[in-house]
């Protein structure tokens, strides 16, 4: 895909990966997506902020000619830290959740496949070439064999902590491929959501910021957000303890991975 761009390709397929219907495409940066009735979708969104999400369902397909559904959703784009001096070590967080799931297989010629990875890349400077490969995170899930030898969980909630000097720029890489067969009337789904921010544990923090590129938003997840009720007692309670208070004192293209594609029968 190429660079600050983003990639949504719907696919049907049958007799062992033949394509017969696709829909999507390379995008600008902005909301984008592709669909193929009910039985493949996925979507990137950019506002409020970055996520990926994908859904294959070939039960919705035929399955006496080993139709397949696949979805490819990718997106990139780059991010600066400033602030203090250039090339002050500043370190920086991205906090993500991935997601996938697939419906059990149980038929080893027929694989249903999700698969969600975030990958950081530094760079000689915003548009320039790749000078490191930085921290990543892959979840997956599979059925019925492990098409992955290495491994990896099925869902990742957490972060990824690293370090950039100021002035320099970073590019992040999402990616998600889900695949299904309906010999098996299988199901796969993935899901990414991450947001980047200066370690607020670092002395300093409040000196630097980041400084995402292309109009791609950089909110904490919407899971983060509480909810309405939640909102306003904690606003009650804040005031009340203010209260108190008072009275006391006082953010070229790279090769995305080849997308394993379930076999037909």
């Amino acid at each position: 895909m190429p660079g600050n761009a983003g990639e949504a390709v719907c696919d049907l397929t049958r007799g062992g990966g033949i394509i017969t219907v696709q829909d999507g495409g390379l995008f600008p940066i902005g909301p984008a997506s592709c669909s193929l009735d009910l039985a493949a979708s996925g979507s990137i969104a950019v506002q409020p902020s970055a996520s990926l999400q994908a859904v294959a369902d070939a039960a919705l397909l035929d399955p006496g000619d080993g139709e397949a559904a696949e979805v490819i959703v990718a997106l990139q784009y780059t991010f600066t830290v400033t602030g203090g001096n250039v090339g002050d070590p500043v370190p920086v967080v991205v906090e993500t959740s991935l997601s996938t799931e697939v419906t059990g297989s149980g038929d080893a010629d027929f694989t249903n496949l999700a698969s969600a990875s975030l990958n950081l890349y530094g760079l000689s400077a915003v548009g320039g070439g790749v000078l490191s490969a930085g921290p990543r995170i892959l979840a997956c899930s599979q059925s019925p064999s492990p098409l992955f030898p290495q491994g990896c969980d099925p869902d990742f909630a957490g972060s990824l902590a690293f370090t950039m000097a100021s002035g320099s720029a970073e590019l992040v890489f999402m990616q998600i491929v889900v695949a299904a067969s309906a010999d098996v009337a299988g199901k796969a789904a993935a899901s990414i959501d991450p947001f980047i921010f200066v370690d607020p544990n670092f002395a300093n923090a409040s000196d630097y910021r980041i400084t995402v590129l292309d109009g791609v938003a950089n909110s904490p997840p919407v899971s983060a957000v509480p909810e309405p009720d939640d909102a306003s007692l904690l606003l009650a309670g804040l005031g009340l303890m203010g209260a108190v208070a008072t009275r006391r004192s006082r953010n070229g293209r790279l090769e995305m991975p080849e997308a394993a594609r379930p076999r037909g029968g």
